[in-house]
């Protein structure tokens, strides 16, 4: 992704154009500079674990012979945080108000 397009993924509603100049002059602050390079070797160096990495070691522990029920319990509950399953079901309603209906 380009800065470009990191941009108008921040900014839908801009056009291309704006989009170009605006992520060049956020580009030109130092701090966020600083902070882009600091993630970029983060990520060479492979300390950012992916959420699908992490979720399979989560899955081999729960799998594994010798691990105690208590923490493959642990381990269930942690990836059902990172999957967003401890959200709850929503249900919709629609409702129907008619005021002065003359009968």
């Amino acid at each position: 992704m380009n800065q470009t397009t990191a941009y108008m993924e921040c900014y839908p509603n801009s056009t291309y154009d704006t989009a170009r100049k605006g992520a060049s002059a956020i580009m030109t602050k130092p701090d966020i500079g600083t902070e882009i390079s600091r993630l970029k070797g983060l990520t060479e160096e492979g300390d950012v674990m992916t959420r699908k990495y992490k979720r399979e070691v989560l899955k081999q522990d729960v799998v594994s012979r010798g691990i105690k029920y208590q923490d493959k319990h642990r381990a269930i509950a942690l990836d059902n945080q990172m999957a967003g399953d401890n959200e709850p079901e929503t249900v919709q309603h629609n409702i129907v108000i008619e005021w002065g209906k003359e009968q």
